[in-house]
């Protein structure tokens, strides 16, 4: 019997059935925690026609049209925005506009950036770019203060870093440069630079100017310097030359392995970690080359190839059998005899092979007393007393028309007592078999699966609908909608968690989001709607958050503190401002002289975090005022130095009150590796893995929530939540 589909009957009270055709679909089915689809069918099971909002529009809606954007009123409203439209065209209402055009918003087109404008009024920079140019207004360009000390930059330093320090594109930085007649910056222009060209790899000279190679290479072309040449090694390279590896030798000159290597074969001098010593070379022949190769840590054909080379003859196994040996070939396994002398199996059958000598049958292992423990013994078993395989014991057996049974002594009155009684994979698993083989057991002895039909005990049923239908499913060990089928064949309602709804619940109802006392009290947010539309409380209205105190702070703060405070977004607090026409926050009271005079001495980030506001801010602030940017030069003491890659950046940088990206071209530029994490667990990690939840153990240990969960798998341990 098939369990019967779900019936949101229950959720159908005489309140819900009454907004039928009053209010949208939509609106209904989300207070119900429904489909708008379910909705539509019982309204039209009922006979009620859809809802029409162009008869039934309240007061308060249509004051609204105009007001507020279109498609914001038909989200509130549950309908599609052109429904809305057509309502506000036919009340010849004008459309919503963003862009409120006060002289103060005017002025200040073509004096600051169409983004930072369209950022405050909420419109697109398009927006912005379109009513300045219908009034002729050039755009907002900054223009680079060109203090002495700026022009003194030029031409010593590359164009795109004064450019970014001064907040313009590097073509305005580039055409200064130009018009005054200075070269561009050069960094292989210098002497000591010229000096090492044909005398050092390109390769080296570039890793240490932090260019590409090709542009050494054709510095150093155009000066007419032939390229480093690898032959002229010096004294002290060529006495390195075979007592270090060829690779190392060459990431030290910048000069591929290939071109050391052939150096030091040209003056006769052997490879680095040479293995080949006299006792080596004087086994070739005499051993096979592959326990050769394994005893000098190399591959056969290496071996192999020295042998060819010296002449010498592969090695013979006719020479290492001795005559007690040749009479065991064909009595004993290949593979035994050619343990006992160290050599590759093949190699003893070839041998034997040769002497005519037929392969070892294993069939005189069965005796008597062998053959009799067939079908009474694990066939595993007797092939390991044997030396044989499990396979070799199963075709003896098939063939003898012996059956395989299972241990006697395994099915004592207590394991057939079991039977039916609990699930066929808990016996086999404490049997060490397959669980078919118990389930065929318990067919031929009649005894019905073990099902939840069994588990319904008077004490389970008793706890039908006196708990959830989930908390009983997980007991019992069975699905949630077998337990729901059970209760329901039994005529139980379902269980009610109407203990929840004390007098202080109920009071938040309408006050507070469905979804928040839902997560407090450990319901549905759907339970939660369910019990506040059953009692005729209307939902939650965020409108009753502009207390006239709240009200009071737009724009003397900055709206996402005030958002933060009364938990809604920035947006909503800037619509709620322009709709009354304040003007946004402007925190020029925080221009100080003391603040001023921090200025160009501490990084723009640290004076943005201590005054509340965007680190770009402050640097438009700073160049306005021609003070040139934080130079953190003197911060990278040798001390400093040594602790790039042997800490993170991150806390190297918020050590030095850096930004990240400075540490990390810092490290770059020297040619550090990047610090690692240790990855092995230690042993107090591993203990706290499934005494609190991954997050919590994690944060306690600094690893990531994914490393610790993997870890905790891959142990087999199960993750503890907290009550």
């Amino acid at each position: 019997m098939g369990i019967p589909p779900y019936d949101p009957g229950p959720k159908w009270t005489p309140n819900a059935v009454a907004r039928l055709g009053k209010e949208p679909d939509a609106r209904i089915a989300r207070d119900l925690g429904l489909r708008p689809g379910a909705v539509g069918r019982r309204r039209q099971r009922l006979g009620i026609p859809r809802y029409d909002p162009g008869s039934e529009w309240a007061p308060e809606e249509v004051a609204r049209l105009g007001k507020a954007p279109d498609k914001e009123i038909a989200r509130e409203l549950g309908v599609k925005t052109r429904i809305v439209e057509k309502k506000r065209q036919r009340l010849a209402i004008p459309a919503y506009n963003h862009a409120k055009w006060t002289l103060e918003v005017m002025t200040r087109l073509g004096k600051e950036p169409d983004a930072e404008i369209a950022k405050d009024l909420g419109v697109t920079c398009e927006t912005i770019a379109m009513r300045r140019r219908r009034l002729g207004m050039p755009p907002y360009e900054s223009v680079p203060k060109w203090t002495p000390e700026a022009v003194a930059r030029l031409g010593k330093e590359p164009d795109l870093k004064i450019a970014r320090e001064l907040g313009v594109k590097r073509a305005r930085v580039t055409s200064k440069r130009l018009h005054m007649g200075i070269p561009v910056y050069d960094p292989t222009a210098a002497p000591e630079v010229v000096a090492r060209f044909g005398s050092e790899p390109d390769q080296k000279i570039a890793k240490d100017l932090g260019l590409k190679s090709e542009f050494v290479a054709c510095r150093r072309r155009r000066l007419g310097i032939p390229p480093y040449n690898p032959a002229t090694f010096a004294p002290e390279i060529v006495a390195r030359l075979g007592s270090e590896p060829d690779q190392k030798i060459a990431k030290d000159l910048g000069l591929k392995a290939g071109l050391v290597a052939g150096r030091r074969r040209r003056l006769g001098i052997p490879r680095y970690g040479n293995k080949w010593t006299p006792e080596a070379v004087a086994r070739l022949g005499k051993a096979p080359d592959g326990e050769i190769a394994r005893d000098l840590d190399m591959k056969p054909g290496t071996v192999a190839s020295m042998r060819r080379r010296l002449g010498i003859p592969r090695y013979d196994p006719a020479t290492k059998f001795t005559p007690e040996q040749v009479s065991r070939l064909g009595s004993q396994p290949d593979a035994e005899i050619a343990e006992e002398l160290g050599m590759n199996p093949r190699m003893v059958a070839s041998y034997r092979r040769g002497l005519g000598i037929p392969p070892y049958a294993p069939g005189t292992k069965w005796t008597p007393q062998t053959v009799s423990r067939l079908g009474s013994e694990p066939d595993a078993d007797i092939a390991r007393d044997l030396g044989l395989t499990a396979e070799t014991v199963a075709v003896r057996r098939r063939s003898l028309g012996i059956l395989v049974s299972a241990p006697r002594t395994k099915w004592t009155p207590e394991i057939l007592s079991r039977l039916g009684s609990e699930p066929d994979a808990e016996i086999a698993r404490d049997l060490d078999m397959k669980p078919t083989a118990v389930a065929s057991k318990r067919r031929r002895l009649g005894i019905p699966s073990f099902g939840p039909g069994s588990r319904w005990t008077p004490e389970a049923v008793a706890r039908l609908g006196a708990e959830p239908d989930a908390v009983i499913a997980k007991d019992l060990g069975v699905k949630r909608t077998a337990v729901a089928y059970k209760r329901q064949r039994l005529g139980i309602p379902r269980y009610d968690p109407g203990t929840k709804w004390t007098p202080e619940v109920l009071s938040r109802l309408g006050k507070d989001p469905d979804a928040l006392i839902a997560k407090d009290i450990g319901l549905a947010p759907q339970t939660v709607a369910s019990r506040r539309l059953r009692l005729g409380i209307p939902r939650y209205d965020p409108g009753t958050r502009w207390t006239p105190e709240v009200v009071s702070r737009l724009g003397k703060q900055y709206d996402g503190v005030i958002a933060r405070d009364i938990g809604v977004t920035h947006g909503t607090v800037a619509e709620r401002r322009q709709r009354l026409g304040i003007p946004r926050y402007t925190p020029e009271t925080k221009w100080t002289p003391e603040v001023v005079s921090r200025m160009g001495s501490e990084p723009d980030q640290k004076i943005a975090k201590d005054l509340g506001m965007k680190r770009a801010t402050v640097a438009a602030r700073r160049q306005r005022l021609g003070i040139p940017a934080y130079d953190p030069g003197p911060k990278w003491t040798p001390q400093a130095v040594s602790r790039l890659g042997k800490d993170p950046d991150e806390l190297l940088a918020q050590h030095l009150d850096l930004s990240i990206a400075e540490v990390r071209h810092q490290r770059q530029i020297r040619g550090i590796a990047q610090w690692a994490a240790p990855w092995r667990w230690k042993e107090d990690e591993l203990a706290l893995l499934g005494t609190a939840p991954d997050a919590e153990i994690a944060e306690r240990i600094g690893r990531s929530h994914t490393a610790v969960r993997d870890k905790r798998r891959a142990l087999g341990i199960r993750e503890r939540q907290n009550d």
